[in-house]
């Protein structure tokens, strides 16, 4: 490896286990069978169940599947400002049907009513966790309904915003599960309703340059210097949602960019782990670089206004190493970019 240049091994890990799923996942057109399957299952399973702790187990194994379902689907959608209107048919092959994305939404939503009380004065980890898992878990499902363009129907748009407030009208948020709740969930709620107003930050989507699942996931050509500072000062403005959606689809394009990677290592070596191969790989060392890049220049962007932590945060958790501390994290990460 030559000197200067980041290794791809501190990220390694978690980049590698999401490439084994998705190595399985990409390209099927049975995925919205296994997503019926998975809901299903736990729909019976916490019926069943009478331990609570070994259904609260069983939920957030659940919701990590679908996670990580709606998480690969965005990729189907990168870089795309038409959504699923002009996607090639061997990519509409692979997306859910839309009323199945909207019926396992609803359904997480359900889940946190029936199982994630809200009824405790201490706010433990464990107590937190799964409830953290969820919301960013319907963060990203809530994403892929907007990536897709579809207009929704009144009535469909009432019965998300009930089951939202339903959910979550009692509860004592705190953090970035409030920031995701109040603000991020009330925000998506207000898209669907002006899906066909512009975009105040489309030059700035424009100039970060998302990869396409057409043209391949990498290598990427995000410049962060040409993008990064004016939506950071824009994520405090009035239309700050918009804002924020680039950048969210910036951090989560090089996570997948990366993975992609992996899989690729996987195909060629028939599904072994060669970590020769990893270590030198030049492709893996330019997109750690450009990660580590845009990771520094969001989080440690400076000057006389910067964003509520909980907005950063709630970016940040996007991230596949996430640390639960900011400076602890971007102090990882400047490590890597030095090395």
């Amino acid at each position: 490896m030559r000197a200067g240049q980041a290794s791809p091994a501190p990220m390694s890990l978690r980049h590698r286990s999401l490439a084994e799923v998705w190595e399985h996942l990409e390209g099927r057109h049975d995925v919205a069978s296994l997503l019926r399957e998975i809901v299903g299952q736990h729909s019976i399973e916490s019926t069943l169940l009478e331990d609570e702790s070994r259904q609260t187990e069983e939920s957030i194994r659940t919701i990590i599947w679908i996670k990580t379902i709606f998480d690969l689907q965005r990729c189907y959608l990168s870089g795309s400002a038409t959504g699923v209107s002009d996607c090639p048919p061997y990519i509409l092959s692979c997306l859910l049907p839309s009323e199945l994305l909207f019926s396992t939404i609803i359904y997480l939503i359900n889940v946190k009513k029936r199982l994630f009380s809200s009824q405790t004065t201490l706010m433990t980890k464990e107590f937190t966790r799964p409830r953290h898992i969820l919301a960013q878990t319907l963060l990203s499902g809530l994403r892929l309904l907007l990536l897709r363009k579809e207009r929704m129907t009144s009535q469909d748009a009432r019965r998300l915003q009930t089951a939202i407030n339903t959910s979550w009208k009692d509860d004592r948020l705190h953090g970035v599960e409030r920031f995701i709740v109040s603000g991020l969930f009330a925000a998506v709620l207000d898209t669907l309703n002006e899906m066909s107003r512009d975009n105040p930050y489309a030059t700035e989507w424009s100039n970060a340059r998302l990869p396409t699942y057409a043209a391949g996931l990498y290598p990427l050509d995000i410049r962060p210097e040409t993008f990064v500072t004016s939506l950071i000062h824009g994520t405090m403005e009035e239309d700050w949602i918009d804002a924020y959606w680039v950048l969210y689809d910036c951090l989560w394009a090089v996570e997948i960019a990366i993975t992609q990677r992996y899989v690729d290592l996987r195909r060629q070596t028939g599904g072994g782990s060669d970590q020769l191969g990893v270590d030198t790989d030049e492709t893996l060392e330019q997109l750690s670089q450009t990660r580590t890049s845009l990771i520094i220049s969001i989080f440690r962007a400076t000057g006389p206004m910067t964003p509520m932590h909980s907005l950063l945060e709630s970016l940040a958790v996007t991230l596949l190493d996430w640390d639960d501390s900011i400076d602890n994290f971007l102090s990882q990460q400047e490590a890597i970019n030095v090395s």
